[in-house]
């Protein structure tokens, strides 16, 4: 609270201001007195953005200045800390920034560290964490040191009730402190009443002294407790008769718990006794005098809030580091120590957490293995797709390739061309008479054209012959028999050039002795494999003498 708080001049509110201003608001502070004091801006403000989703938006003098966590020169100091003092009546008292987020300005690289975080990165306390409880002065001394508690980087486990449930930040950062309500109940005379109609979400926020709940709620309320709207402050203001009415009921209320509202496991029990709803509403909200009031507001769906009348009775232990908090009964003691103040627990992931970090990494390895897995399927597919396409051409192309082949009518029986076997009727190498079928030089099938190519039957012709596929080929006996066994005996040793041959027997006749046919002649016995006798005159002595061929990469040299 600045020094204008306490200025009736400068402080804009329908309510006079409290008599003993400056201790009732929890004391000011004058810029003016402070050796230290940097403003951030002398004349601009920013929004403090403190309450402002229940409509409480007010704005501030932002600066830097040394505070103390104690009292000087004994206590801790921290320099360039980031102040802000304001004037507006919806802040009663001061407050102490716990969030570990730093203060953003204009943008994002003009901001300051937290309180928290100053502590933290000095090493003045071992962790972002903090213990809270608001105290409940009602108690009073006799309950054991009622006082209200703050620890910063630990808690106090003399003050709560341990339970085994955590909460998680909530995703909205404004409201990170968020816990699921499933039931309010007021036990009256013995008899349990409801009080809310549906479950909802809850924020926990200690700079609001109310409890903000759905307006159908307030209407059970109103029932159970007897309590009217006051219009002009929107509060439920209380008269001494009706207080003492209300002390005598002795009531008390439980805040049923939950980290989901869905479930209806995991929860922690909060109950506050009558006591903690009787409050005292001094100045502001448009009064007139000083009365009692039940901290209950109305509020809409965004507004629903646990304030520091919840926090009487509860213990909110946060975890900046873990992203987590725990809500417990306040325990009471009547004697001391009432103190035992421990540090944050070194295992900051809890259950939930774990699950969420393997959700997280199993997720993304799940993908990138199905990704691998569908890229190398496609891979394989396309594959074999392709194959199976190349062997239907392949099959087409031989296809085409069989069809395109005409037969050669030159071929022996097993499908053997012969050899030199020339394309043109006009060009056989050795010319002959252009007989009906186109007389090629030594196509395989006519033992009269040996003697001209292998110079067998000749006299004084040995040497090299011209082979280019191999044939069997016989030598011409000086007698021939009838005897058909003998045939083989008298021939000629055949040369192998890696072409298969025909047998003895495919496609060949016997030559008769003294025979009038012509052996070259297409009424002859169509390519005797066994030659002709001495004195046969292959070639009509009209044909040309045989010319050697000139194209020598057909010569294939071989002795007899």
């Amino acid at each position: 609270m600045g020094y204008l708080g306490c200025n009736d001049s400068w402080v804009d509110s329908p309510s006079p201001l409290p008599a003993d201003c400056a201790n009732t608001r929890g004391n000011i502070f004058d810029t003016s007195t402070s050796s230290t004091w940097q403003p951030k801006d002398a004349i601009d403000t920013w929004g403090l953005k403190v309450e402002d989703y229940v409509g409480n938006n007010i704005s501030a003098y932002f600066g830097f200045d040394q505070i103390y966590a104690g009292f000087t020169p004994t206590g801790v100091g921290l320099s360039n800390s980031t102040v802000a003092w304001f004037k507006d009546e919806n802040f009663a008292v001061g407050m102490l920034g716990l969030n570990y987020r730093p203060t953003n300005f204009t943008t994002a690289y003009d901001r300051s560290s937290a309180l928290l975080t100053l502590l933290y990165e000095q090493k003045l306390i071992p962790s972002l964490s903090y213990g809270y409880t608001a105290g409940a002065f009602y108690r009073g001394k006799d309950s054991g040191f009622s006082f209200g508690s703050l620890v910063l980087g630990g808690y106090d486990k003399l003050k709560i009730q341990p339970n085994d449930v955590k909460f998680l930040f909530g995703g909205d950062i404004s409201k990170d402190l968020t816990v699921g309500v499933q039931t309010i109940t007021a036990l009256q005379n013995s008899q349990e009443v409801s009080l809310l109609p549906t479950a909802a979400n809850f924020f926990i926020d200690s700079t609001t002294s109310q409890i903000w709940l759905p307006q159908e709620a307030c209407a059970l309320f109103e029932k159970a407790f007897g309590l009217v709207y006051d219009n002009s402050s929107g509060l439920y203001l209380i008269n001494d008769t009706h207080h003492d009415i209300l002390v005598a009921q002795n009531s008390s209320i439980t805040f049923t718990l939950t980290v989901d509202i869905r479930r209806s496991d995991a929860i922690v029990e909060i109950t506050l006794p009558y006591a903690a709803f009787d409050l005292w509403v001094n100045w502001g909200y448009n009064i007139t005098q000083p009365s009692r009031y039940f901290p209950i507001r109305q509020a809409n769906g965004t507004q629903y809030t646990l304030g520091r009348t919840f926090l009487q009775e509860a213990y909110l232990y946060v975890d900046n580091t873990a992203q987590t908090f725990t809500v417990s009964q306040r325990a009471w003691h009547t004697s001391n120590p009432s103190s035992l103040i421990l540090p944050a627990a070194q295992n900051y992931l809890s259950s939930a957490i774990i699950a969420a970090i393997a959700v997280s990494i199993c997720v993304p390895l799940a993908i990138t293995a199905f990704s691998v897995w569908f890229f190398l399927r496609r891979k394989r597919i396309a594959t074999q797709k392709r194959k199976a396409e190349e062997e239907v051409e392949a099959a087409q192309r031989a296809r085409e390739k069989e069809e395109a082949i005409v037969p050669d009518p030159f071929a022996t029986p097993d499908g053997v061309i012969g050899e030199l076997h020339a394309e043109k009727p006009e060009t056989p190498e050795l010319f002959g008479r252009l007989l009906p079928f186109n007389g090629q030089e030594v196509d395989g099938t006519h033992a009269s054209e040996l003697r001209y190519e292998l110079g067998r039957g000749m006299e004084g012709i040995e040497g090299r012959h011209e082979l280019e596929a191999p044939h069997g080929i016989s030598q011409a006996p000086a007698s021939v028999s009838e005897d058909r066994s003998s045939e083989s005996e008298g021939s000629m040793k055949s040369v192998d050039i890696g072409v298969s041959q025909p047998t003895e027997t495919e496609g060949s006749t016997q030559g008769e002795i003294g025979s009038s046919i012509d052996p070259v002649s297409p009424e002859s016995s169509g390519g005797s494999s066994r030659g002709l006798l001495e004195g046969d005159d292959p070639v009509s002595p009209q044909s040309p003498a045989p010319v050697k061929l000139q194209n020598d990469r057909h010569l294939v040299y071989g002795f007899f």
